[in-house]
């Protein structure tokens, strides 16, 4: 069998925006280095006047994607609550719809207050159900799921 050596496919001009960094990214055509290339981007006003709603969007989002990530390791049959599945795609729903960023923008106080809270739970459920009877009369407690602690009854 003949090896062949893998090529991408050149992406097409246009655009396409991340919506986990609010970021738009615009694909030109191939050309010289040296040859100048401008790139004009218009926005919506009423976006552009929304603007202060999006400060410290996507480092917001890193840190709720850390707690999902947190959650789902912890071990103690913990998972990531729906309500913080739903908040993390806020990027994904944004970059497949951009126009809806406004409606995705407006619901996220709302999203993450629920996250917040069934989060909060999760961590309490989580402390009542790390304390393990073993053998020997000691108990291990995960007040901290990354730290354990062991003592004598």
């Amino acid at each position: 069998m003949k090896s062949r050596p893998l090529r991408k496919a050149a992406p097409s001009p246009g655009w396409r925006y991340d919506g986990n960094t609010l970021t738009t990214i615009v694909t030109v055509a191939p050309h010289a280095v040296t040859e100048a290339v401008k790139v004009r981007v218009e926005r919506s006003a009423k976006l552009v006047a929304r603007e202060i709603e999006l400060d410290g969007f996507a480092g917001e989002m890193s840190r709720w994607a850390d707690a999902g990530d947190t959650a789902n390791h912890a071990g103690l049959n913990t998972y990531a609550p729906d309500s913080l599945l739903l908040l993390l795609q806020t990027g994904d729903r944004i970059g497949y719809r951009p126009e809806l960023v406004g409606d995705e923008i407006a619901r996220l106080r709302e999203r993450y207050a629920v996250a917040l809270k069934d989060t909060e739970a999760l961590v309490e459920i989580s402390k009542v159900s790390a304390v393990r009877k073993l053998p020997g009369d000691i108990s291990v407690s995960l007040e901290d799921p990354r730290e354990m602690r062991t003592a004598a009854l």
